[in-house]
């Protein structure tokens, strides 16, 4: 560029010629369309350019690049959610235990808002040195990662997600705090393990996302897809379906 610049300056008809490719030549701080078309088009003056995108060869070009189609599926959430319910039940019985103020309020289970709120609560827990807000606020975190996966993936999935973090908890239990929650997991693991099971409750996503897959990629043999999820977790979820 700088040679071509400077050769351009001096007045100089034979200029070197550039190929420029590019996905995105950014709006140069542009903050409105006016301003970035405006940008774009400096860029082609001081380059001098003449075409910006393949003319002769653009029905070839169509061919090989196709135009990708948006297609928005909307899947209704369950009539009835049992599983979430019950871990609902589960999370308030952690609250009534921890006995929060009427100053300190909580949304909804099952959110991210939610899960922000419980960061503060255990953060709020190490600093007062509250080890029973700590620790309750830390499992509440588990049980909430739970409502999301429950709504993402599979029942099943959740349930395994708290069976792998409670697994390890009762070698390292060390006071009423700890007994107090893993002995609620554990009173409440075979009904979770039994509505986790429940076909009827199973979530309507999944149904719809193996019929879409079945649909778009039954044809090919060495089709390839990308799947996005809200959460890690969830990710490795839907990795092990």
């Amino acid at each position: 560029m700088g040679r071509y610049v400077a050769q351009k300056l001096k007045g100089e008809r034979r200029l070197p010629q550039i190929l420029g490719l590019t996905a995105s030549p950014g709006t140069g701080g542009a903050k409105s369309i006016k301003g970035a078309v405006g940008h774009v088009l400096q860029i082609c003056a001081n380059l001098d350019s003449v075409i910006v995108s393949s003319k002769v060869y653009a029905p070839e070009l169509k061919k090989k690049v196709p135009r990708p189609r948006k297609r928005f599926d909307i899947v209704d959430r369950r009539p009835q959610d049992p599983f979430g319910d019950h871990l609902k039940f589960m999370m308030q019985f952690i609250h009534d235990f921890m006995a929060l103020g009427p100053d300190f309020s909580i949304r909804e289970f099952g959110t991210q808002e939610y899960e922000a709120d419980v960061v503060i609560l255990e953060k709020k827990g190490v600093t007062d040195r509250n080890r029973l807000l700590a620790q309750c606020a830390l499992h509440l975190r588990q049980y909430n990662d739970a409502l999301l996966i429950n709504d993402t993936v599979r029942m099943v999935d959740a349930f395994r997600v708290l069976e792998a973090y409670y697994s390890t908890k009762s070698s390292t239990a060390m006071d009423g705090t700890d007994f107090f929650l893993l002995g609620l997991y554990q009173e409440n693991e075979v009904e979770l393990r039994k509505l986790a099971g429940d076909d009827r409750f199973e979530n309507p996503k999944m149904g719809k996302l193996q019929s879409t897959l079945l649909e778009q990629f039954d044809q090919g043999e060495h089709s390839r897809g990308i799947l996005f999820s809200k959460t890690r977790k969830s990710t490795h979820c839907l990795y092990d379906w």
